[in-house]
């Protein structure tokens, strides 16, 4: 049977609530024990009082021969024969049952001694040193018991402090190997994914290291490599989903002029189907035939960017890359934004298609939010750096601007100046790495009230 964490915890919290509940048990017995015989000495130091105040009235009879004083030891001695009765038991489980029986034959000795003076007696001097004798005697027997029984007591006081002590101890080592137990187990594990998560949101996926201790950790550690392993291959298509809407509203901009295109020229062809010459008829043709090509190309361009494929590079023509890019969301463009491109017609650069146009559609985008609704200017320029062996792209719009303190977070994943609902904050964090895959670098220069500048750097050639 394999031990989970929550069997050593039952197993751990059970033997704690056992052992604490014997410990009180046996605390519970020892504090009762003390204070029965807590009572007893309180009947112990009346038996002696009893005998010191019948000795006293004894030796008033002596000296004065006060019938008086003989009746008060008699009433002395019946407390003391009540008191016999009615604690024999106990005082027998201290004194012994002999030295309870000697007690009780001194005491009757004693009583018959002196009821024999009531008689009329005078009594001899042997009569009188055997009642002094038997008087010593019970003092001495009230007193060993008083002593034995402050001495039982002190026995389970010193028992019961050390219980406590112990407890003490054990309590306080339990604490600190649980504690041990707490931190190495669970704590330490917590602690590991906690870093790790923090991490993940800078854009690091790495894995956790597997390390062998509870079942419930492992599986939680298994648990985690999972989503991170998903998260990785997901991160890049997160602001794709995002950007599809876009897509989709720029594209149906896009299909709607060739379909209303190919409508027009189709209801001009039936009207004039009888009487307009065949070379009329044909160039109508060719102009449905050309707007159909376009319908199909810009859907083609849709497939080929929403659909997932391995990372691969071929050489693309910049011009043409970025015109098809801008062609997806120009449906949405305000009508005051203004874009402007001014690449070569023959630079080429070595990237892969879908994954660029999504960066290049991202840094587009963003302009485009950024430009207040008094319209503006984004402006795409491109030039080939022989010296660095790079291709150099600017992006440059004359929107809002950054603040100073925001610039340094925005290629930060899930970071984001858009209201709540209208941003996924992982645009430019995606962005960020694609160009990073290529081997580029990007740059970001910003003015508030003066717009933004975006310089990416593409590796000139394979």
């Amino acid at each position: 049977m394999i031990f989970t964490l929550e069997h050593k915890f039952i197993v751990a919290v059970v033997t704690t609530v056992l052992l604490i509940a014997a410990i009180g048990y046996v605390a519970h017995r020892n504090l009762a024990e003390i204070e029965r015989r807590l009572k007893l000495v309180e009947i112990t130091d009346d038996l002696t009082n009893t005998i010191l105040e019948m000795r006293r009235s004894e030796k008033n009879y002596f000296l004065y021969h006060d019938e008086e004083s003989l009746n008060e030891v008699l009433d002395y001695v019946k407390k003391l024969e009540a008191c016999s009765n009615k604690m024999g038991i106990e005082i027998k489980g201290v004194m012994g049952e002999s030295s309870f029986k000697s007690f009780v034959g001194n005491l009757y000795i004693y009583r018959d001694s002196m009821r024999h003076l009531t008689n009329g007696h005078s009594g001899s001097e042997e009569t009188f040193e055997l009642i002094r004798q038997k008087g010593r005697q019970l003092y001495s027997f009230a007193q060993d018991l008083s002593q034995k029984e402050r001495g039982s007591i002190a026995v389970l006081i010193q028992r019961s402090q050390q219980i406590l002590f112990w407890t003490v101890w054990f309590l306080l080592g339990s604490g600190l190997l649980a504690a041990h137990f707490v931190s190495r187990g669970i704590v330490r594990p917590l602690k590991r994914i906690e870093e790790r998560t923090r991490k993940i949101m800078k854009g690091d996926f790495t894995p956790l290291p597997e390390v062998k201790t509870h079942a419930e950790i492992q599986s939680l550690t298994h648990a985690f490599n999972r989503m991170v392993k998903d998260l990785r291959t997901m991160e890049r298509q997160v602001d794709k989903m995002a950007l599809l809407g876009t897509l989709l509203s720029g594209v149906a901009h896009e299909l709607n002029n060739p379909i209303s295109n190919i409508s027009s020229s189709c209801q001009i062809l039936l009207e004039e189907m009888e009487e307009a010459d065949p070379a009329f008829k044909k160039k109508l043709l060719g102009q449905i035939q050309e707007q159909c090509d376009k319908s199909r190309n810009i859907v083609r361009s849709l497939l080929e960017y929403t659909r997932p494929r391995e990372f691969k590079k071929e050489s693309l023509n910049l011009k043409h890359l970025m015109e098809e890019t801008i062609g997806f969301i120009v449906g949405q463009m305000p009508a005051k934004v203004d874009v402007v491109v001014s690449i070569p017609d023959e630079l080429e650069i070595y990237v892969d298609k879908q994954r660029m146009e999504q960066a290049f559609l991202n840094f587009v985008t963003n302009a485009v939010d950024a430009i207040p609704g008094e319209g503006g200017v984004i402006t795409i320029r491109a030039e080939v750096n022989q010296e660095k062996g790079t291709v150099n792209i600017e992006f440059h719009d004359t929107g809002r601007g950054i603040e100073p303190d925001v610039l340094p977070k925005i290629f930060d994943p899930f970071f984001s100046t858009k209201a709540v609902g209208e941003g996924t904050g992982m645009g430019l964090f995606i962005t960020h790495q694609i160009i990073e895959r290529h081997g580029g670098h990007i740059t970001v220069e910003s003015v508030v009230g003066q717009g933004t500048t975006i310089l990416v750097q593409l590796p000139l050639g394979e």
